[in-house]
């Protein structure tokens, strides 16, 4: 059949119809361009002829009558799983649109009639290992948070993660150090009072950031751990002296600061106790902090001694005490009161000992060090008459914390005089 033209020129001859067939947008349902589809594989110009010869020979559609499918492909439904059951064109439902899958030759396929020398084979290629080297710091994701706790330095930035390790260690803060981050999470206890802080290096320009930001807690303690870190970084070459605050507190001997007379032990100390034995939280805490600063000065422990009846049911409340607040601060409380022999006895003979046990098991570095430190006063005083069982120190002589196993060495020694 030929077919004209407009201009009754002709055009070409179409393939007869096959009866039932349904026609395509490209005029027939076969796939005109199969061949095209084929993956040529990238061979050396000289056997270039024989691959084009051995592609039409093994073509989807026989050369001398492009409407038989060959036997070396399988007509797939599109959006179906093929089920094994040859579908009849125009007549059956199930199969859509017929689509032809190619099969390429290469190293999975060959035909008996091709030589396999001309067939490519797949190159594997070697590399070496390539040093990796750690990620740069990463950018500040909203600027910098606290300019004022903020230094730059053009150290490297995993020498700075070094010595500010070291440094958290000098100034007894209990830290986890995150090295893919750059950073370190911290937390420091002064006189009872926890403050949660971060230490985490910044991309910045040429140099690095080093930003000390505070989370939580007293401000005015926060500060003073940040200049004697700044200190310690100025000694370490992490930043300049000139970063370091010109003044500085002058170094005070433990125990010789709260002194008060009597009447001002009255009227503040007895104040504070009422508070701390009250049912609202932040009261409570902030009573017992307070109160732990102050039991610091001998003539504060002194005063606790003689009224030591009137409070001991205090005391084993707080130690008892859910909330984390006022258990950090009554655990400092009574290492700090546990200087003196009457007041371990009374200790001794309340609930506070076993307590103490207790809380060296719990999950707080802070709380086990204090209590170690407590039981160890304790101990020095009583030696075997301490309530404390040698087998409840045993899993302290093993801890990770330097400073709890030295107490608990303490502990062991006078337990056994």
């Amino acid at each position: 059949m030929e077919v004209k033209d407009s201009d009754g020129a002709p055009d070409r001859k179409e393939p007869p119809l096959i009866e039932g067939f349904r026609p395509l947008g490209s005029r027939f349902g076969l796939d005109t361009k199969a061949d095209k589809k084929v993956a040529v594989p990238q061979l050396p110009k000289h056997g270039m002829r024989e691959v084009q010869r051995a592609f039409s020979e093994t073509s989807l559609r026989d050369v001398r009558n492009p409407t038989i499918m060959r036997d070396i492909s399988m007509p797939f439904s599109q959006g179906s799983i093929y089920d094994g059951q040859a579908g009849v064109y125009g007549q059956s439902s199930v199969y859509r649109n017929t689509v032809f899958r190619s099969v390429s030759l290469g190293p999975g396929f060959t035909d008996p009639r091709i030589d396999e020398s001309i067939i490519p084979k797949p190159e594997v290629q070697s590399f070496r290992a390539m040093h990796l080297k750690a990620a740069p710091p990463p950018e500040p994701p909203g600027g910098y948070l606290e300019k004022s706790t903020t230094f730059h330095t053009s150290i490297d930035p995993q020498v700075a993660m070094h010595h500010i390790g070291q440094i958290l260690k000098e100034l007894d803060v209990d830290f986890t150090e995150k090295p893919e981050k750059y950073k370190y999470k911290c937390e420091a206890f002064s006189k009872g009072s926890r403050i949660p802080f971060w230490i985490q290096i910044f991309s910045h320009e040429s140099k690095y950031a080093v930003e000390m930001q505070r989370r939580s807690g007293d401000c005015i303690e926060f500060s003073r751990i940040y200049n004697s870190f700044m200190r310690k970084c100025s000694q370490c070459g992490i930043c300049s002296m000139d970063l370091c605050p010109s003044f500085r507190a002058p170094d005070v001997q433990e125990g010789m600061c709260f002194e008060m007379d009597d009447d001002q032990l009255e009227t503040t100390l007895k104040p504070l106790l009422e508070m701390a034995g009250s049912e609202y939280l932040d009261m409570k805490s902030s009573a017992i902090s307070a109160f732990c600063e102050l039991s610091s000065g001998k003539s504060v422990v002194d005063w606790t001694a003689r009224n030591i009846d009137d409070y001991i049911k205090l005391f084993e409340d707080l130690l008892k005490s859910k909330a984390r607040e006022p258990l950090w601060a009554a655990v400092s409380t009574i290492a700090n009161l546990s200087t003196r022999k009457d007041l371990c006895e009374k200790f001794n003979k309340s609930s506070c000992v076993s307590s103490l046990v207790q809380m060296t098991q719990i999950d707080s570095a802070h709380v086990v060090r204090e209590a170690c430190k407590a039981l160890k006063n304790i101990a020095t005083f009583l030696g075997k008459n301490a309530t404390v069982s040698v087998n409840d120190i045993r899993p302290l002589l093993k801890s990770k914390d330097a400073r709890v196993r030295q107490h608990a060495e303490a502990l062991r020694e006078m337990l056994y005089v």
